[in-house]
């Protein structure tokens, strides 16, 4: 019998509605008591504790201890879904950089901006918070997607804004990533081992 390793778009459909599910859900509930804490962007081991006693205390309440503790996996759906839908798009293809980031830069960036610029007026015009030059500075960093890059500033003005500079840091790599692929797979594992490696010690 031939297995099919492929996964096709009603697969992939499925997988970015339990991804949608998860987000929305563990926003939801790691605000409901009890709030356990969540290792999203770095591994705090009080917080995986207090899931485990969570669980010990009130098994009862798993499903929600679970999405609200790891529910932000859901986003790692998405990374995956995108990533496997665009290398099955030009694995067979020559990519053209240029057209490739234009093309993704133009779809995000009008959405991304209506979104800062009612940012501002909500914070700064309707409820009058002061707008001084650190403000600005933030603003600046956001708009140009780099406040993922720089210490302690990936959740400056709003915090799920820094999934519009992850998403475009990505788009970047890809055409890069997958030139590598084509030319030395092994080289890419390599690059990807490195990478795990940086990652490893930065948490720690």
């Amino acid at each position: 019998m031939k297995i099919n390793n492929e996964l096709s778009l009603k697969d992939t459909t499925v997988i970015k509605g339990i991804g949608i599910l998860l987000i929305v859900c563990h926003n939801f509930l790691h605000w409901i008591k009890p709030m356990l804490g969540e290792n999203e962007f770095s591994f705090i081991p009080k917080f995986a504790q207090n899931f485990i006693d969570g669980l010990g205390s009130n098994p009862g309440n798993f499903l929600q201890y679970l999405v609200a503790f790891a529910g932000h996996y859901g986003i790692h759906l998405f990374v995956f879904i995108s990533g496997y839908g665009l290398t099955k798009r030009y694995i067979n293809s020559d990519v053209c950089y240029l057209d490739f980031i234009k093309k993704r830069i133009t779809k995000l960036y009008p959405v991304f901006a209506i979104a800062l610029f009612a940012l501002f007026l909500y914070n700064y015009l309707i409820f009058k918070m002061e707008f001084n030059s650190d403000v600005a500075i933030d603003f600046l960093t956001r708009f140009t997607l780099v406040a993922n890059l720089i210490p302690k500033e990936v959740f400056v003005l709003n915090g799920p804004f820094w999934f519009y500079s992850m998403i475009v840091q990505l788009y970047l790599l890809f055409p890069l990533l997958l030139i590598l692929q084509k030319k030395n797979a092994y080289l890419l594992y390599l690059i990807s081992l490195v990478f795990f490696v940086l990652i490893s010690n930065y948490q720690n």
